[in-house]
């Protein structure tokens, strides 16, 4: 994905948080039902990890990890990483 392709994708989420009125109040993980685990392995894809470095900190399997990430993108309505973190950072989590 290059530079613009992100810019473009940013200015997507926050147009859409702006519509969902969530850009001026901050939700919480638990508003979106996140489970502990599945905010703990979300936190570390904003860090940048991969799944099998997820899968190693947090001492599980990296299907564990892939599953956990469907049911984050599921819950929070996102398709990709970068959306994803852009709630995260959004949301001030």
């Amino acid at each position: 994905m290059c530079i613009r392709d992100s810019n473009k994708v940013i200015q997507q989420t926050m147009d859409m948080l702006v519509q969902n009125g969530s850009a001026s109040n901050h939700k919480s993980p638990s508003d979106y039902g996140l489970s502990s685990r599945e905010l703990d392995v979300l936190k570390l894809i904003v860090d940048g990890k991969n799944y099998n470095q997820i899968a190693e900190e947090l001492n599980i399997s990296p299907q564990t990890v892939r599953s956990h990430t469907n049911n984050i993108y599921r819950k929070l309505s996102v398709h990709t990483k970068m959306e994803a973190a852009n709630l995260v950072l959004a949301n001030k989590w």
